[in-house]
């Protein structure tokens, strides 16, 4: 050792496996256009196909829900939020793709 090889170790506090500040910006900035849209897109979707479908007719609250109603309602939000995710998503990096 000479004394001048550059500083390799890590800084006090620092972990290895967390990203850099621009990147973590970037990655919440993301999940925020991606999920929040999409979690208010889904609470009418919900509220309208509940509104005309009652959960005692659908088979899969019976089948798998022992007939909760609630159960019901959450499975079908959750779905729906996780589509619309998935459709946000999908926008989100087509319209940022790098040039």
């Amino acid at each position: 050792m000479t004394g001048n090889e550059p500083n390799t170790h890590p800084q006090p506090g620092s972990s290895p496996n967390v990203p850099a500040p621009q990147e973590a910006v970037t990655r919440g900035r993301f999940a925020m256009q991606v999920l929040w849209p999409s979690f208010l897109v889904a609470v009418p979707c919900v509220g309208i196909f509940f509104s005309a479908v009652t959960p005692g007719e659908l088979t899969v609250v019976h089948d798998y829900l022992d007939g909760s109603a609630k159960g019901a309602y959450t499975l079908g939000f959750l779905l729906a939020w996780v589509g619309l995710a998935a459709s946000s998503a999908l926008t989100y990096i087509l319209a940022h793709r790098p040039r």
